[in-house]
């Protein structure tokens, strides 16, 4: 399912940034309920999820050690917890969880409950392990420290209907990107920038996109407005880094950074078929080199058997 080069996998389908599936902070943000309607239909989401959530489901994705396809169509990622929280943030194992459970929670529901669910369905620990890159250390065990010189890879399974937005529209792949949105600490401008970044030609007024993405609303007073404005535009230089610029007019102008590609549902399913016959090739190679073995082991015991019978 996932393909690696320059750009990496493809990261998340274009509707999680162009509908305001995850709410515009990096912070707790407090369940609520969001309905629109969209290209895709009619959306609604239910939960606690925010833009600390879509950057962990990101990273997941991004940094996966090894995917499988389950046949219900959910997906299994195996991830190193240390290297996602190097890379997405956070303290520790128990503040993935935390966030996994969010995301467990959070209901998403496509054109009513046609396609609705949940993003992440399970998550668990794997019998896999893998080095400290440092030797020995201390890990917490419950409520002690002891020493350890490996660590636990987990899986976290994502849920069928996300997997079916996934694969049935257009996603984007931005690995080189990471660094840079991850770096960002305004959840405004970091779920501005995913937004903007699944175009490949942007030009919209600042106000109009924040409306786009949840960031501001009617609900909100003037001033309330103007902090998340100056928020924004306190990313400027992380916003820059990714080609995406704000005018002194107030436009936010964007053509598709270099390391930024888009795939369709249908290139991924083909990418998928093309893995599995790989897969099925070699499996049948393998099989013709083991009954060949035994066609051969077969004929040199005939030849045994017939040299002992005329001896």
């Amino acid at each position: 399912m996932i393909t690696f080069d320059h750009y990496g996998p493809a990261v998340a389908p274009v509707i999680a940034s162009r509908v305001p599936i995850f709410a515009p902070s990096l912070k707790a943000v407090k369940e609520s309920e969001w309905e629109g309607i969209t290209p895709w239909g009619q959306v609604k989401v239910v939960g606690r999820i925010g833009g600390i959530h879509r950057r962990l489901l990101d990273t997941m994705f991004a940094y996966a050690i090894k995917t499988r396809r389950n046949r219900n169509g959910s997906v299994d990622l195996l991830i190193d917890p240390y290297q996602i929280r190097k890379i997405a943030g956070g303290s520790g194992v128990a503040w993935i969880k935390k966030h996994l459970r969010d995301l467990r929670d959070a209901h998403v529901s496509i054109d009513g409950d046609r396609e609705g669910g949940s993003i992440v369905s399970d998550w668990q620990d794997s019998k896999k392990t893998v080095a400290f890159p440092v030797g020995i250390v201390s890990v917490k065990n419950g409520e002690r420290e002891v020493e350890a010189t490996t660590r636990t890879l987990l899986v976290v399974t994502v849920g069928a209907v996300w997997m079916r937005i996934y694969d049935c529209t257009m996603a984007v792949r931005y690995r080189p990107l990471l660094p840079t949105l991850h770096c960002m600490r305004n959840g405004a401008a970091y779920m501005l920038a995913l937004h903007v970044i699944t175009h490949r030609v942007y030009n919209t007024r600042l106000d109009v996109a924040l409306r786009y993405i949840r960031a501001v609303h009617d609900d909100m007073s003037d001033r309330q407005k103007r902090r998340v404005r100056a928020g924004v535009l306190a990313e400027i230089d992380a916003l820059c880094e990714m080609g995406i610029t704000i005018t002194g007019g107030g436009v936010v102008v964007y053509r598709q950074h270099a390391s930024v590609r888009f795939t369709s549902g249908q290139e991924r399913n083909d990418a998928d078929a093309i893995l599995q016959g790989a897969d099925s090739i070699l499996q049948g190679a393998d099989t013709i080199l083991l009954d060949s073995q035994e066609s051969l082991r077969d004929s040199r015991d005939g030849t045994r058997l017939a040299a002992d019978a005329l001896a």
